[in-house]
Protein backbone atom coordinates (compact mmCIF):
# COMPACT_ATOMS: atom_id res chain seq x y z
CA UNK A 1 0.00 0.00 0.00
CA UNK A 2 1.07 3.15 -0.68
CA UNK A 3 -0.32 6.73 0.88
CA UNK A 4 0.54 10.40 0.10
CA UNK A 5 1.15 12.40 3.36
CA UNK A 6 1.11 16.27 3.39
CA UNK A 7 4.08 18.05 1.80
CA UNK A 8 6.76 18.48 4.23
CA UNK A 9 7.24 22.33 5.73
CA UNK A 10 10.10 22.80 7.27
CA UNK A 11 10.42 25.36 10.20
CA UNK A 12 13.44 27.09 11.48
CA UNK A 13 14.42 26.39 14.81
CA UNK A 14 18.01 27.81 15.45
CA UNK A 15 18.01 26.96 19.48
CA UNK A 16 18.47 23.21 17.95
CA UNK A 17 21.48 23.76 15.55
CA UNK A 18 24.05 21.19 16.16
CA UNK A 19 27.71 23.33 16.08
CA UNK A 20 27.01 26.40 14.00
CA UNK A 21 23.89 28.80 14.48
CA UNK A 22 21.58 27.97 10.99
CA UNK A 23 18.46 26.81 11.26
CA UNK A 24 17.35 22.46 11.83
CA UNK A 25 14.62 22.41 9.57
CA UNK A 26 11.58 19.87 10.89
CA UNK A 27 10.39 17.70 8.35
CA UNK A 28 7.08 15.75 8.17
CA UNK A 29 6.97 12.80 5.85
CA UNK A 30 5.53 13.17 1.93
CA UNK A 31 4.58 9.40 1.66
CA UNK A 32 3.68 5.98 4.12
CA UNK A 33 4.51 2.68 2.51
CA UNK A 34 3.51 -0.78 3.88
CA UNK A 35 2.44 -3.88 2.98
CA UNK A 36 -0.05 -4.45 0.15
CA UNK A 37 -2.26 -6.82 2.26
CA UNK A 38 -2.77 -5.96 5.52
CA UNK A 39 -1.29 -8.37 8.54
CA UNK A 40 -0.41 -7.52 12.08
CA UNK A 41 2.90 -8.42 13.65
CA UNK A 42 4.14 -7.91 9.93
CA UNK A 43 7.36 -6.14 10.76
CA UNK A 44 7.77 -4.59 8.01
CA UNK A 45 10.12 -1.60 7.64
CA UNK A 46 12.40 -3.97 9.64
CA UNK A 47 15.05 -4.13 7.76
CA UNK A 48 15.40 -1.90 3.52
CA UNK A 49 18.09 -1.18 1.24
CA UNK A 50 17.85 0.87 -1.43
CA UNK A 51 20.29 1.63 -4.82
CA UNK A 52 19.16 3.98 -7.31
CA UNK A 53 15.32 4.06 -7.87
CA UNK A 54 14.73 0.71 -6.23
CA UNK A 55 13.71 -0.46 -2.95
CA UNK A 56 13.64 -3.43 -0.94
CA UNK A 57 11.73 -3.75 2.39
CA UNK A 58 12.05 -6.86 4.50
CA UNK A 59 8.69 -8.38 6.83
CA UNK A 60 9.90 -11.07 8.62
CA UNK A 61 6.49 -11.11 10.27
CA UNK A 62 4.00 -11.02 7.35
CA UNK A 63 1.91 -13.64 6.56
CA UNK A 64 2.65 -16.54 8.80
CA UNK A 65 1.38 -20.08 7.92
CA UNK A 66 -0.03 -21.31 10.78
CA UNK A 67 1.07 -25.37 10.21
CA UNK A 68 4.84 -24.78 9.49
CA UNK A 69 5.26 -21.70 11.01
CA UNK A 70 6.76 -19.71 8.28
CA UNK A 71 6.62 -16.03 7.63
CA UNK A 72 8.16 -13.04 6.12
CA UNK A 73 8.21 -11.25 2.49
CA UNK A 74 10.11 -8.56 0.78
CA UNK A 75 8.65 -6.16 -1.38
CA UNK A 76 10.57 -3.95 -3.63
CA UNK A 77 9.23 -0.44 -4.83
CA UNK A 78 10.10 2.02 -7.35
CA UNK A 79 10.59 5.85 -6.86
CA UNK A 80 9.70 8.44 -9.64
CA UNK A 81 8.74 12.23 -9.44
CA UNK A 82 5.85 11.64 -7.87
CA UNK A 83 7.04 9.06 -5.30
CA UNK A 84 7.70 5.81 -4.57
CA UNK A 85 5.28 2.86 -6.36
CA UNK A 86 5.04 -0.70 -5.28
CA UNK A 87 6.48 -3.46 -8.19
CA UNK A 88 6.72 -6.67 -6.63
CA UNK A 89 6.81 -9.42 -3.92
CA UNK A 90 8.37 -12.07 -2.97
CA UNK A 91 6.83 -14.16 -0.39
CA UNK A 92 8.59 -17.20 2.12
CA UNK A 93 7.99 -20.68 0.71
CA UNK A 94 6.34 -22.95 3.22
CA UNK A 95 7.31 -26.13 2.21
CA UNK A 96 10.47 -25.20 5.16
CA UNK A 97 9.42 -25.40 8.47
CA UNK A 98 10.20 -22.39 10.55
CA UNK A 99 11.84 -20.21 8.07
CA UNK A 100 11.43 -16.09 8.57
CA UNK A 101 12.52 -14.62 5.55
CA UNK A 102 13.29 -11.26 4.57
CA UNK A 103 15.38 -10.73 7.82
CA UNK A 104 18.19 -8.59 6.31
CA UNK A 105 18.34 -7.49 2.70
CA UNK A 106 20.87 -5.98 0.33
CA UNK A 107 21.19 -5.29 -3.08
CA UNK A 108 23.59 -3.48 -5.40
CA UNK A 109 22.77 -2.50 -9.09
CA UNK A 110 21.17 -5.78 -10.74
CA UNK A 111 22.12 -8.59 -7.67
CA UNK A 112 20.10 -8.73 -4.17
CA UNK A 113 20.77 -11.15 -1.44
CA UNK A 114 18.25 -11.97 1.14
CA UNK A 115 18.30 -13.90 4.57
CA UNK A 116 16.09 -15.97 6.07
CA UNK A 117 18.45 -15.62 9.60
CA UNK A 118 16.27 -18.04 11.66
CA UNK A 119 15.56 -21.15 9.62
CA UNK A 120 14.84 -24.20 11.77
CA UNK A 121 16.55 -27.59 10.03
CA UNK A 122 15.02 -31.36 10.67
CA UNK A 123 17.74 -31.22 13.56
CA UNK A 124 16.17 -28.30 15.37
CA UNK A 125 18.97 -26.24 15.27
CA UNK A 126 18.95 -22.64 14.35
CA UNK A 127 20.26 -22.45 10.62
CA UNK A 128 21.08 -19.62 8.55
CA UNK A 129 19.77 -19.05 4.37
CA UNK A 130 20.73 -16.57 1.63
CA UNK A 131 18.71 -16.18 -1.48
CA UNK A 132 20.29 -14.49 -4.31
CA UNK A 133 18.03 -12.30 -6.56
CA UNK A 134 19.46 -11.20 -10.54
CA UNK A 135 16.89 -8.78 -11.79
CA UNK A 136 16.20 -9.05 -15.36
CA UNK A 137 13.81 -7.15 -17.86
CA UNK A 138 11.13 -8.78 -16.79
CA UNK A 139 11.90 -8.27 -12.80
CA UNK A 140 13.54 -9.77 -10.35
CA UNK A 141 13.88 -13.49 -10.04
CA UNK A 142 15.50 -15.86 -7.89
CA UNK A 143 18.26 -17.52 -8.84
CA UNK A 144 20.24 -19.74 -5.96
CA UNK A 145 20.25 -20.52 -2.52
CA UNK A 146 23.28 -20.00 -0.29
CA UNK A 147 22.83 -23.07 2.69
CA UNK A 148 26.64 -22.96 4.43
CA UNK A 149 27.64 -25.68 6.31
CA UNK A 150 28.65 -25.95 9.98
CA UNK A 151 29.98 -23.97 12.01
CA UNK A 152 28.63 -20.98 10.18
CA UNK A 153 25.12 -22.93 9.51
CA UNK A 154 24.33 -22.83 12.28
CA UNK A 155 25.50 -19.51 13.64
CA UNK A 156 23.14 -16.77 12.64
CA UNK A 157 24.33 -17.28 8.56
CA UNK A 158 22.97 -13.83 7.03
CA UNK A 159 22.58 -11.96 9.73
CA UNK A 160 24.40 -9.32 7.67
CA UNK A 161 24.64 -8.98 4.00
CA UNK A 162 26.67 -6.87 1.48
CA UNK A 163 26.98 -7.01 -2.00
CA UNK A 164 30.35 -6.35 -2.86
CA UNK A 165 30.94 -6.07 -6.94
CA UNK A 166 29.59 -9.20 -7.85
CA UNK A 167 30.18 -11.32 -4.68
CA UNK A 168 27.74 -12.06 -1.64
CA UNK A 169 28.85 -11.51 1.60
CA UNK A 170 27.06 -12.73 4.48
CA UNK A 171 28.32 -12.73 8.11
CA UNK A 172 27.75 -15.19 10.32
CA UNK A 173 28.64 -13.61 14.02
CA UNK A 174 27.39 -16.84 16.34
CA UNK A 175 29.56 -19.27 14.27
CA UNK A 176 32.23 -21.19 16.71
CA UNK A 177 35.28 -20.67 14.95
CA UNK A 178 38.83 -18.94 15.46
CA UNK A 179 38.49 -17.94 18.79
CA UNK A 180 35.60 -19.89 20.20
CA UNK A 181 32.64 -20.22 20.74
CA UNK A 182 30.48 -17.27 19.03
CA UNK A 183 33.25 -15.72 18.04
CA UNK A 184 32.17 -15.13 14.88
CA UNK A 185 32.72 -15.38 10.88
CA UNK A 186 31.96 -13.59 7.14
CA UNK A 187 31.32 -15.87 4.31
CA UNK A 188 32.08 -14.08 0.80
CA UNK A 189 30.26 -15.92 -2.71
CA UNK A 190 32.14 -14.70 -5.79
CA UNK A 191 29.53 -14.77 -8.78
CA UNK A 192 26.61 -16.50 -7.32
CA UNK A 193 24.12 -15.64 -10.00
CA UNK A 194 26.21 -17.29 -12.25
CA UNK A 195 24.00 -20.40 -12.11
CA UNK A 196 26.97 -22.12 -9.95
CA UNK A 197 27.13 -21.31 -6.38
CA UNK A 198 31.14 -21.58 -5.77
CA UNK A 199 32.61 -22.46 -2.72
CA UNK A 200 32.92 -19.16 -0.40
CA UNK A 201 36.35 -17.68 0.79
CA UNK A 202 35.56 -17.39 4.80
CA UNK A 203 37.11 -14.61 6.70
CA UNK A 204 37.62 -14.42 10.67
CA UNK A 205 39.35 -12.78 13.25
CA UNK A 206 42.12 -14.98 13.99
CA UNK A 207 42.86 -13.27 17.33
CA UNK A 208 38.67 -13.02 18.27
CA UNK A 209 37.73 -14.21 21.56
CA UNK A 210 34.40 -16.19 22.31
CA UNK A 211 31.08 -13.92 21.62
CA UNK A 212 33.32 -11.52 19.64
CA UNK A 213 30.71 -11.34 17.28
CA UNK A 214 32.87 -11.08 13.81
CA UNK A 215 30.22 -10.24 11.31
CA UNK A 216 27.93 -8.29 12.99
CA UNK A 217 27.62 -6.25 10.35
CA UNK A 218 29.30 -5.36 7.16
CA UNK A 219 28.79 -2.59 4.61
CA UNK A 220 30.42 -2.37 1.01
CA UNK A 221 32.62 0.09 -0.67
CA UNK A 222 32.32 -0.29 -4.54
CA UNK A 223 33.23 -3.19 -5.84
CA UNK A 224 36.69 -4.46 -3.95
CA UNK A 225 35.77 -3.35 -0.20
CA UNK A 226 34.43 -4.78 2.65
CA UNK A 227 34.14 -3.72 6.25
CA UNK A 228 33.28 -6.51 8.46
CA UNK A 229 32.90 -4.74 12.37
CA UNK A 230 33.18 -7.07 15.52
CA UNK A 231 31.75 -4.76 17.84
CA UNK A 232 31.86 -7.48 21.15
CA UNK A 233 35.74 -7.48 20.90
CA UNK A 234 38.03 -6.90 23.65
CA UNK A 235 40.52 -3.99 22.92
CA UNK A 236 43.60 -3.17 24.80
CA UNK A 237 41.83 -4.18 28.32
CA UNK A 238 38.33 -2.69 27.71
CA UNK A 239 35.81 -5.75 27.43
CA UNK A 240 33.51 -5.43 25.14
CA UNK A 241 34.77 -1.84 22.98
CA UNK A 242 35.08 -3.09 19.44
CA UNK A 243 36.57 -2.77 16.02
CA UNK A 244 35.68 -2.83 12.56
CA UNK A 245 38.06 -4.64 9.67
CA UNK A 246 38.84 -3.69 6.28
CA UNK A 247 39.48 -5.78 3.84
CA UNK A 248 40.11 -5.46 -0.28
CA UNK A 249 39.97 -7.60 -3.04
CA UNK A 250 42.91 -8.33 -4.71
CA UNK A 251 44.83 -10.50 -6.94
CA UNK A 252 45.83 -12.36 -3.92
CA UNK A 253 42.15 -12.77 -2.65
CA UNK A 254 40.70 -10.96 0.37
CA UNK A 255 43.39 -9.10 2.18
CA UNK A 256 43.00 -7.25 5.34
CA UNK A 257 44.03 -3.61 4.73
CA UNK A 258 43.66 -2.11 8.26
CA UNK A 259 41.73 -2.43 11.85
CA UNK A 260 40.04 0.49 12.93
CA UNK A 261 39.29 1.02 16.31
CA UNK A 262 37.59 3.79 18.27
CA UNK A 263 39.30 7.39 18.79
CA UNK A 264 38.05 7.24 22.35
CA UNK A 265 38.32 3.85 23.53
CA UNK A 266 36.42 2.50 26.75
CA UNK A 267 34.83 -0.89 27.99
CA UNK A 268 31.30 -1.77 26.92
CA UNK A 269 31.42 1.12 23.80
CA UNK A 270 30.74 -2.19 21.25
CA UNK A 271 32.02 0.31 18.56
CA UNK A 272 31.36 -1.18 15.02
CA UNK A 273 27.13 -1.43 16.43
CA UNK A 274 26.21 0.04 13.11
CA UNK A 275 28.23 0.51 9.66
CA UNK A 276 27.84 3.30 6.55
CA UNK A 277 29.88 4.19 4.11
CA UNK A 278 30.13 5.96 1.24
CA UNK A 279 33.14 7.61 -1.08
CA UNK A 280 35.30 8.25 1.44
CA UNK A 281 33.01 8.57 4.34
CA UNK A 282 32.45 5.90 7.19
CA UNK A 283 29.83 5.84 10.22
CA UNK A 284 30.73 3.79 12.75
CA UNK A 285 28.26 3.67 15.75
CA UNK A 286 28.47 2.83 19.24
CA UNK A 287 25.76 1.48 21.32
CA UNK A 288 27.34 1.78 25.19
CA UNK A 289 24.37 1.13 27.05
CA UNK A 290 24.17 4.93 28.64
CA UNK A 291 22.11 6.82 26.27
CA UNK A 292 23.61 9.73 26.90
CA UNK A 293 26.99 7.94 25.78
CA UNK A 294 25.57 7.33 22.42
CA UNK A 295 27.64 8.95 19.60
CA UNK A 296 28.40 8.09 15.81
CA UNK A 297 32.44 8.25 14.80
CA UNK A 298 32.87 9.88 11.24
CA UNK A 299 36.30 8.18 9.29
CA UNK A 300 37.82 9.98 6.65
CA UNK A 301 39.84 7.67 4.00
CA UNK A 302 42.86 9.19 3.19
CA UNK A 303 45.59 7.63 0.84
CA UNK A 304 44.43 3.86 1.87
CA UNK A 305 44.18 4.61 5.27
CA UNK A 306 40.81 5.37 6.92
CA UNK A 307 41.23 8.16 9.87
CA UNK A 308 39.29 9.57 12.50
CA UNK A 309 37.69 13.65 11.19
CA UNK A 310 34.34 13.69 12.84
CA UNK A 311 31.88 12.58 15.97
CA UNK A 312 28.32 13.05 15.68
CA UNK A 313 26.95 14.22 18.97
CA UNK A 314 23.57 13.52 20.30
CA UNK A 315 21.45 16.51 19.41
CA UNK A 316 19.65 18.43 22.15
CA UNK A 317 16.82 16.56 23.57
CA UNK A 318 17.64 13.44 21.60
CA UNK A 319 19.72 10.45 22.01
CA UNK A 320 20.94 8.72 19.20
CA UNK A 321 20.54 5.00 18.39
CA UNK A 322 22.32 2.50 15.54
CA UNK A 323 20.41 2.91 12.67
CA UNK A 324 22.38 4.86 9.98
CA UNK A 325 23.04 5.63 6.35
CA UNK A 326 25.48 8.24 4.61
CA UNK A 327 25.40 9.90 1.32
CA UNK A 328 28.12 12.22 0.16
CA UNK A 329 28.44 14.66 2.64
CA UNK A 330 24.68 13.87 4.40
CA UNK A 331 23.81 12.16 7.02
CA UNK A 332 20.99 10.25 8.64
CA UNK A 333 20.63 8.56 11.91
CA UNK A 334 17.85 7.42 13.74
CA UNK A 335 17.04 8.20 17.43
CA UNK A 336 14.87 9.16 20.00
CA UNK A 337 13.21 11.86 21.29
CA UNK A 338 13.98 12.48 25.48
CA UNK A 339 11.59 13.50 28.06
CA UNK A 340 12.52 15.72 30.35
CA UNK A 341 13.70 12.32 32.85
CA UNK A 342 15.55 11.29 29.92
CA UNK A 343 13.69 8.42 28.81
CA UNK A 344 12.90 7.88 25.30
CA UNK A 345 8.97 9.27 23.85
CA UNK A 346 9.02 8.56 20.75
CA UNK A 347 11.34 8.27 17.68
CA UNK A 348 13.54 11.06 15.32
CA UNK A 349 15.58 10.41 12.59
CA UNK A 350 18.63 13.52 12.50
CA UNK A 351 20.10 14.58 9.60
CA UNK A 352 23.63 15.85 9.39
CA UNK A 353 25.23 17.40 6.63
CA UNK A 354 29.76 18.11 6.07
CA UNK A 355 30.72 21.23 5.29
CA UNK A 356 34.59 21.10 4.85
CA UNK A 357 35.36 19.45 8.36
CA UNK A 358 32.73 19.95 10.24
CA UNK A 359 29.19 17.86 10.45
CA UNK A 360 26.05 20.28 11.21
CA UNK A 361 22.80 18.78 12.43
CA UNK A 362 20.20 20.33 9.46
CA UNK A 363 17.10 18.55 9.79
CA UNK A 364 14.64 16.44 12.45
CA UNK A 365 12.44 13.98 10.68
CA UNK A 366 9.30 13.60 12.64
CA UNK A 367 6.68 10.70 12.55
CA UNK A 368 3.46 11.66 11.46
CA UNK A 369 0.56 12.38 13.57
CA UNK A 370 1.28 10.94 17.26
CA UNK A 371 4.74 10.45 18.37
CA UNK A 372 3.92 6.46 20.07
CA UNK A 373 6.27 6.07 22.84
CA UNK A 374 6.55 2.10 22.15
CA UNK A 375 7.82 2.34 18.52
CA UNK A 376 11.27 3.03 17.18
CA UNK A 377 13.01 3.01 13.91
CA UNK A 378 14.16 -0.40 12.46
CA UNK A 379 15.97 0.91 9.34
CA UNK A 380 17.23 3.59 7.60
CA UNK A 381 18.26 4.53 4.02
CA UNK A 382 19.61 8.08 2.30
CA UNK A 383 20.34 8.84 -1.24
CA UNK A 384 20.31 12.39 -1.96
CA UNK A 385 17.49 13.93 -0.85
CA UNK A 386 15.05 11.11 0.15
CA UNK A 387 15.44 9.26 3.24
CA UNK A 388 13.40 6.43 4.00
CA UNK A 389 12.81 5.39 7.65
CA UNK A 390 11.21 1.82 7.97
CA UNK A 391 9.10 1.82 11.72
CA UNK A 392 8.53 -1.82 11.78
CA UNK A 393 6.21 -1.80 15.08
CA UNK A 394 4.39 1.10 13.96
CA UNK A 395 0.43 0.28 14.03
CA UNK A 396 -1.30 0.83 10.22
CA UNK A 397 -5.34 0.32 9.92
CA UNK A 398 -5.49 -0.65 13.19
CA UNK A 399 -2.83 -3.95 12.45
CA UNK A 400 -0.59 -3.58 15.86
CA UNK A 401 3.35 -3.85 14.39
CA UNK A 402 2.30 -4.34 11.27
CA UNK A 403 5.03 -1.40 10.06
CA UNK A 404 5.46 1.20 7.71
CA UNK A 405 7.78 2.99 6.23
CA UNK A 406 7.93 6.59 5.76
CA UNK A 407 9.74 8.78 3.00
CA UNK A 408 11.05 12.59 3.41
CA UNK A 409 12.57 15.36 1.43
CA UNK A 410 15.09 17.29 2.68
CA UNK A 411 17.34 19.80 1.20
CA UNK A 412 17.27 22.58 -0.97
CA UNK A 413 14.52 21.70 -2.65
CA UNK A 414 12.01 20.98 -0.02
CA UNK A 415 8.45 21.85 -1.47
CA UNK A 416 8.45 18.32 -3.26
CA UNK A 417 5.41 17.76 -5.10
CA UNK A 418 3.04 14.90 -3.72
CA UNK A 419 0.56 13.22 -4.77
CA UNK A 420 -2.86 14.57 -5.47
CA UNK A 421 -6.03 12.52 -6.03
CA UNK A 422 -5.16 11.82 -9.99
CA UNK A 423 -1.62 10.37 -8.99
CA UNK A 424 -2.89 8.54 -5.75
CA UNK A 425 -6.29 6.65 -8.19
CA UNK A 426 -2.85 5.71 -11.07
CA UNK A 427 -0.86 4.46 -8.14
CA UNK A 428 -4.16 2.22 -6.94
CA UNK A 429 -4.13 0.91 -10.84
CA UNK A 430 -0.55 -0.08 -10.80
CA UNK A 431 -0.81 -2.00 -7.97
CA UNK A 432 -3.93 -4.00 -8.84
CA UNK A 433 -2.45 -4.40 -12.52
CA UNK A 434 1.40 -5.16 -11.16
CA UNK A 435 2.52 -8.99 -10.84
CA UNK A 436 3.48 -11.02 -7.56
CA UNK A 437 7.25 -12.84 -7.60
CA UNK A 438 6.42 -15.69 -5.77
CA UNK A 439 9.51 -17.26 -4.20
CA UNK A 440 8.46 -20.09 -3.86
CA UNK A 441 5.43 -22.12 -5.63
CA UNK A 442 3.04 -21.75 -2.64
CA UNK A 443 1.71 -19.06 -2.08
CA UNK A 444 -0.42 -17.61 1.14
CA UNK A 445 -3.85 -18.54 1.06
Amino acid sequence: MVVALAAATPEARGADAATDASAVMVVKPVQELTLPEPDAEAWFGATLASDGDTLMVGARGAYQHPWTWSSGAVNIFSESATGFSWDQQFLVSYDAFGEIFGTHVAFSGDLAAISSSYFFGSSGSIRGWVHVLRRSDVGWERCCGLNPGYPEGLGAFGASLAIVGDAVAAGAPSADVSGGEQSGSVLIYESPSSGHVPEPVRLVDAGAEAYAGFGNTLAALGSDTLFVAEPNADVGGNQDEGSVFVYVRSDAGWVLQQRIEAPDPEPSLYFGQALAVSGSTLLVACAPPQLENRRVFVFAENGGVWEPAAVLQQPPGGALSSRLAVDGSRAAVAGYKLDDSGFPAGWEVYVFEQSGAVWSLRAKLLPPGTIADREGVGSVALRGDTVVVGVPNATVGGQQDQGAVYVYRVGAAVGVPTLQTGGLILLILLLVSSGVAVLAANHRG
